[in-house]
């Protein structure tokens, strides 16, 4: 299908709505109305063109009806006919001051060609962030893990509104660490023992072994580099084992009986084939 030239999100002009984006929807969640949590308000969603640019986009409760079953995350769509306006929110989950708004008389065509970002990130480094080169209420994305979980706090905002904030230390695989919270955050660079790069943690102080390498032996850690060929779901991931001699046993009744025409449930009973318990019927645990 044909859809005209494709505008890229850089290029579009506020005044005017005669134009066409190629975006994928890289995410998308529902907003809850402010008083009533349990209605909701819009569908947003976080965009990107084939240029890497991002906007944040939604979709008013009044046109769910239209579109509530056409947008999916991590889809691309062709939009025809979108409203332009500033995102004046004060958080911004895109990096582009304008917001990107699917209106009645717009239309969303599914795109098959798109050849742009999957993601849509956009990584800052951690001496970026604790040197405050980066815009104040921007979003980005790093490379690191979670260090440490601060306890849950309650304050008051500068207009005397009750809140909370949680400060999560962040660190990167330079030992840099960023702490960073719900509603506000500082910068701090501490270098500590306490935390391996995820490359000592996992290259240098780890064993790599081929599956025909590991031994029974012995009680150790090693890591193994291999690609998943099949999963067979029907089988169960455990064995009844003997609790007396930890072997494998078999179950020598597994049927429901029916008496009188009512049905009775009929324990299972298990057998152990070994020496030590010569056929005896025996207790089971799960291995």
């Amino acid at each position: 299908m044909e859809h005209g030239n494709i505008t890229y999100l850089k290029d579009l002009d506020l005044p005017r709505r005669d134009y066409t984006v190629k975006v994928r929807v890289i995410r998308l969640w529902k907003q809850p109305l402010y008083n009533n949590p349990d209605q909701f308000y819009s569908t947003e969603m976080i965009v990107v063109d084939e240029q890497g640019t991002t906007m944040q986009a939604n979709v008013l409760r009044r046109w769910f009806p239209k579109f509530e079953s056409l947008l999916h995350e991590s889809e691309c769509y062709y939009i025809v006919r979108p409203t332009i306006g500033l995102n004046d929110s004060k958080y911004k989950y895109g990096n582009n001051q304008n917001k990107l708004g699917i209106f009645v008389d717009s239309d969303a065509f599914p795109c098959f060609d798109f050849s742009g970002p999957v993601y849509g990130f956009c990584f800052i480094d951690f001496k970026d962030i604790i040197e405050k080169t980066v815009p104040d209420n921007q979003a980005l994305d790093v490379i690191g893990f979670v260090a440490d979980v601060k306890d849950l706090k309650k304050f008051k905002t500068s207009k005397g509104k009750d809140t909370k904030k949680v400060n999560v230390i962040l660190q990167d695989l330079d030992f840099l660490q960023n702490s960073v919270g719900s509603s506000c955050s500082t910068q701090s660079s501490r270098l500590s023992g306490m935390f391996l790069s995820l490359y000592d943690e996992y290259v240098v102080r780890s064993e790599f072994v081929t599956i025909a390498e590991i031994t029974l032996n012995e009680v150790k850690s090693v890591l193994i580099v291999g690609t998943v060929r099949m999963i067979q779901e029907e089988l169960p991931w455990y064995y009844f084992a003997c609790k007396t001699c930890h072997k494998k046993v078999t179950k020598k009744c597994d049927s429901d009986e029916h008496t009188v025409g009512v049905l009775v449930d009929q324990e299972d009973v298990f057998e152990c084939k070994t020496e030590t318990c010569n056929n005896t019927v025996i207790e089971v645990v799960e291995r």
